[in-house]
């Protein structure tokens, strides 16, 4: 007789520590990124530039997402125009179009919003930058 053989596990492995992963739709690349401006930026700084300048981004290193997120979190009306400003002139000169779009939503209406209108779009700026650095890592730009 001879032992029972364990069974392979039937799951994934976990992704690794800062890896999202995700299922792209063919849509999500134009909903996500403006590839014109990824192009010219890509073209006039070369691809290693746009990669430093998005790594440089998606890790905060100027602290402005953080600063937008802790503004919502504390529904501050008065500084939410001014952050969410500097994270889409951001996005935008990156090509991040949902990221942009999300922040200049909220820029426009920051003397609307409620504490509640407030961690929702927190929530939806944390889902937006997860979902486009996933999508850039998918593309090879992370």
């Amino acid at each position: 007789m001879t032992a029972a053989t364990p069974h392979a596990p039937t799951t994934a492995p976990p992704a690794p520590a800062g890896l999202v992963r995700r299922r792209f739709r063919s849509g999500d690349v134009a909903r996500h990124l403006d590839m014109v401006v990824v192009g010219d930026v890509c073209v006039a700084v070369g691809l290693a530039g746009y990669r430093s300048v998005l790594a440089s981004f998606l890790g905060d290193e100027s602290g402005s997402q953080a600063a937008l997120l802790a503004a919502l979190l504390a529904a501050d009306q008065a500084a939410l125009p001014a952050r969410a400003h500097a994270v889409k002139g951001t996005a935008a000169s990156m090509g991040l179009r949902s990221v942009q779009a999300a922040a200049a939503r909220l820029e426009t209406d920051a003397a609307n919003q409620s504490a509640e209108a407030c961690a929702a779009g927190a929530a939806e700026l944390r889902d937006l930058l997860a979902t486009t650095q996933a999508l850039l890592q998918r593309m090879g730009f992370v």
